[in-house]
């Protein structure tokens, strides 16, 4: 499905941009590269697999495929927003997002009073010891906005709009700003998941105008993916020098090595290059930080006692919002189940299986088809709705590694990027609405 602009003759491929990150594609092309690399990972399981538990898993990932193969859009809906409708969409992303992330820090430092030192366990501590009030739930909505305000630019740029520099400018400065606020803390997921949804951005934008993805691509997605890695591994040899460990007791003694540990090659490597040990473990680590969670659902499947919380790790999002409302605290205390082990991944499939056990499968594939709503409409050519699909492409890249949704780095972009097509919402639609 292409579409010709009038205003600067260029033609838009919408149909063929949005095959490019269909979140199906993504997910089955996530699995299979999931489970080739774990194939030759220099890593050991100290684990019995269980039977049961593995085909589960598959199970309840085949109904996420499932959930987002059932819909295919129908009808055309072509030029859903112009470039002036995307500009307008862009400036108010931008100024939401510059608003939260003033107010996040406002609410940390001056509010909570986190300390303003590149201290991770002290920040993470100060605002451990703090409850997050109405400010501070406001600050993490509104600074979600933050990563999305540079792609908008982009598109309204596709889309034939002059986009002035200073807006491109605050936009790259505001996600800057916001990645800070994350590293503060220590944590990497929000860094990867705004280097996750600028790759499918890269990829999206090209395909729109009919241009292919060659080695070029591939070798800037292969950069920008180098650059990731390192700069994790620096975060990890950061917080190990401030824990005053040694990276070969990391990787074998820390929470995510317990049933994850390295090969007897990769370890005698290690040690034998003393010079390089440092690095090459948090290197190291990160393949246990993206493998264990398959490992470590298998040990959650055999070992969880508990009753399943019917939504309660899901839903955590509408949860905390009428707990704030009335007053109590309505959320699930995860220190409280049996065989849940807190900050260890469990890849999507854990906290669904705490939630809804065996009913799983017939649940996710509902979910995940109402996740996909934002794809049907970008196939229709309703660009507004890419920031949503782009989200929910990294929650299904994530799939075999984390349940992105369980975190606020996933939950409050998502519902950010689904207020957007009224951010940029078309003055003809809003004339014929009035009328």
């Amino acid at each position: 499905m292409a579409f010709e602009m009038s205003s600067n003759r260029r033609v838009l491929d919408y149909a063929g941009a949005a095959r490019a990150v269909a979140p199906r594609r993504l997910l089955v092309g996530s699995l299979i590269v999931y489970f080739m690399a774990l194939a030759v990972a220099p890593v050991v399981s100290s684990i019995q697999p269980n039977a049961v538990g593995i085909f589960y898993w598959f199970l309840v990932a085949g109904g996420a495929i499932l959930g987002l193969s059932i819909s295919r859009p129908t009808s055309p809906l072509l030029g859903a927003a112009s470039g002036a409708d995307l500009l307008r969409g862009a400036r108010r992303t931008t100024y939401l997002g510059t608003i939260g992330v003033l107010l996040l820090f406002f609410e940390r430092y001056g509010i909570r009073g986190a300390p303003l030192e590149w201290d991770f366990f002290a920040v993470r501590a100060a605002l451990e010891d703090t409850a997050t009030g109405f400010i501070g739930t406001t600050a993490g909505f509104l600074a979600a906005f933050a990563p999305l305000g540079v792609m908008m630019g982009l598109l309204a740029g596709a889309h034939g709009a002059r986009v002035p520099w200073r807006l491109h400018l605050l936009a790259g400065l505001v996600l800057l700003a916001y990645v800070a606020a994350s590293l503060a803390t220590g944590g990497r997921s929000v860094l990867l998941v705004i280097v996750l949804i600028h790759v499918l951005a890269m990829i999206y934008l090209r395909r729109l105008s009919g241009r292919t993805v060659n080695a070029v691509v591939v070798g800037g997605v292969l950069l920008a993916f180098c650059g990731l890695a390192l700069a994790s591994a620096s975060m990890m040899l950061e917080r190990l020098a401030q824990t005053g460990l040694d990276p070969m007791f990391s990787i074998e003694s820390s929470g995510y090595a317990e049933w994850l540990q390295p090969a007897p090659s990769a370890l005698a490597t290690m040690q034998s290059n003393s010079e390089w040990t440092p690095l090459l473990g948090s290197f190291f680590s990160l393949a246990q930080y993206v493998f264990h969670g398959f490992f470590e659902f298998n040990v959650l499947y055999t070992d969880f006692t508990s009753r399943h919380t019917l939504g309660g790790f899901t839903l955590w999002l509408p949860i905390k919002i009428i707990s704030l409302i009335i007053g109590t605290n309505m959320n699930v205390d995860p220190d409280l189940l049996v065989g849940w082990r807190s900050g260890i991944f469990t890849t999507f499939i854990g906290p669904i299986y705490v939630d809804f056990g065996w009913a799983a499968p017939p649940l996710i594939a509902a979910l995940f088809w109402a996740l996909s709503w934002p794809a049907r409409r970008l196939a229709l050519g309703d660009v507004r709705f890419f920031p949503a699909a782009s989200v929910v492409g990294c929650v299904v890249i994530l799939f075999p590694v984390v349940n992105l949704l369980l975190s606020a780095s996933g939950t409050y972009p998502f519902v950010a990027a689904l207020t957007i097509p009224l951010l940029a919402k078309p003055r003809r639609e809003a004339n014929k609405n009035a009328c």
